[in-house]
């Protein structure tokens, strides 16, 4: 959580800051998209399918689209 919190996860656009440069495609989207820690968590599609399925198990509405 703490590596979460403070941009710390070995994404693309962080490990990119570091100089390691690597094909950049989130590995559970079917398009290329630059993995960030807010796609991966947040816009990507299957954030968005994992979001949806808690809200709908959760009874719960999110009014944002993507948390």
């Amino acid at each position: 959580m703490w590596r979460l919190l403070n941009v710390q996860l070995p994404v693309d656009d962080v490990l990119m800051k570091f100089r390691v440069h690597e094909p950049s495609k989130c590995q559970c989207c079917s398009s290329a998209q630059l993995e960030t820690v807010q796609h991966v968590f947040s816009t990507g599609q299957f954030a968005n399918s994992t979001w949806e399925f808690f809200e709908k198990s959760l009874g719960i509405s999110s009014s944002f689209g993507a948390i």
